[in-house]
């Protein structure tokens, strides 16, 4: 049975086969924020995720395009080879009244999503940070739950980061 590779380093630099395909993929807010946590990384790396997001939460705010809401899944490339998940599973923002804003049912539906992307694109292997687990409050316990049902358990491989200790 296949599990969760954990590697020391930063999700914004995977390694990657001649030939394979990657998807890297992260939690967003169902608000139209983007700038802390991971997507600061995301940003310095590459645009296109950041203008994609923001791109697609003033659509929808302006009655166009497809729902921007917990549970969508916005799949961006960056590089032939190279895809960001921008998965809408954290309900607004953590605060000391509403500590874990991370929304667990909606992980769910997005990793479901990312499972057929992976599929669709020749398996591509999912890179990620810890998702959910910094400024969302999540547990990671309930969220590598999640992440073995929906991804692992369905054959498709799983490299989850940590920085390297200062």
């Amino acid at each position: 049975m296949s599990t969760i590779n954990y590697v020391i380093g930063d999700a914004t630099l995977p390694s990657y086969e001649p030939g394979g395909n990657l998807i890297i993929a992260h939690i967003c807010n169902n608000r139209g924020g983007w700038g802390a946590g991971f997507t600061t990384a995301l940003s310095a790396r590459w645009i296109q995720p950041e203008v994609s997001y923001r791109n697609w939460y003033r659509c929808w705010a302006r009655g166009m395009g497809y729902p921007f809401e917990l549970g969508m899944l916005q799949i961006v490339p960056v590089h032939t080879q190279v895809r960001v998940a921008n998965m809408i599973a954290q309900d607004g923002y953590a605060s000391p009244e509403h500590p874990v804003a991370i929304n667990y049912s909606s992980l769910g539906k997005c990793l479901a999503k990312l499972r057929r992307s992976s599929q669709i694109w020749d398996y591509a292997i999912v890179h990620m940070p810890r998702i959910g687990c910094g400024l969302a409050g999540g547990s990671w316990g309930h969220v590598s739950a999640w992440i073995n049902e929906s991804l692992v358990n369905h054959d498709v491989t799983v490299y989850v980061y940590d920085l390297p200790k200062k």
